[in-house]
């Protein structure tokens, strides 16, 4: 019985991906600029496709963290656009929607990530995203990820 238990735990982990990241928030993408750190889980779907979600913590204005664990909340569908050197090198387009808590706002993006494996299980990565958001007309920033990327 323990070891059914086991067989099925082990199943549901994989393809999960667990990324602790850092991040840079820029307002209209050549503005003030807010670090931040969360992390993302995601569920490969097929190969070539994961839904993801990541929560991430910004700095705030008087150099502390903000008054919310989560200031932001975002589903992310990524998809593999292409592989180099063997599958040590890939290249992904990321787009989805993100809640701002702060703020009660709501929003989408789309960007790139790069990763870069260093074994099977591990890998480094870099993203870019342009966001827009629905409640402040103008109100459009960027944000850029560097990641660690634990994959069950």
């Amino acid at each position: 019985m323990a070891a059914a238990t086991s067989m099925s735990a082990a199943g549901f982990l994989e393809g999960v991906t667990l990324t602790p990241v850092g991040a840079l928030k820029t307002e209209h993408l050549d503005g003030a600029s807010q670090w931040g750190a969360g992390f993302i889980i995601a569920k490969d779907i097929n190969p070539f496709v994961n839904i993801g979600v990541m929560n991430l913590s910004f700095e705030g204005k008087k150099e502390n963290w903000g008054g919310v664990l989560v200031d932001e909340t975002a589903v992310l569908v990524d998809a593999k656009l292409s592989s180099f050197s063997k599958e040590k090198f890939s290249l992904h387009l990321v787009a989805g929607g993100q809640t701002d808590w702060n703020d009660n706002d709501y929003g989408i993006n789309a960007g790139l990530r790069a990763d870069l494996a260093l074994s099977k299980h591990v890998s480094l990565s870099a993203g870019y995203s342009i966001r827009t958001w629905f409640k402040a007309e103008t109100r459009v920033d960027s944000l850029a990820t560097l990641g660690l990327n634990l994959k069950f």
